[in-house]
């Protein structure tokens, strides 16, 4: 198992496919814990987060949309994302990254 830790910030036109290439991986999904750190979007980031969730969520061990009310910053956004996990490996990714494999 492995966390997966994002932010996001008004990231709505990235949405589908960050999330979409990840759904494509030839990889067991459920050893995958997601963690998307939302800081204070104004756009509809966090719908489209929260509907991902909703529909594809089940397909990994851990899909969690985490919308805080304040722009925390990157660096603080990663901590907050990170210690909701509990997996010895983290990786940190930018929200317009597109997983290959």
């Amino acid at each position: 198992m492995f966390d997966i830790v994002y932010v996001s910030y008004n990231s709505s036109k990235w949405i589908d496919k960050c999330f979409g290439s990840l759904l494509n991986l030839d990889y067991d999904l459920k050893k995958l814990n997601i963690y998307v750190v939302d800081n204070a979007s104004t756009d509809n980031t966090v719908d489209l987060l929260n509907a991902f969730a909703e529909k594809h969520g089940n397909a990994f061990g851990t899909f969690e949309v985490i919308g805080e009310k304040s722009n925390w910053g990157f660096g603080k956004a990663n901590n907050i994302g990170f210690s909701k996990g509990e997996s010895d490996f983290v990786c940190f990714l930018n929200i317009d990254t597109e997983v290959f494999a």
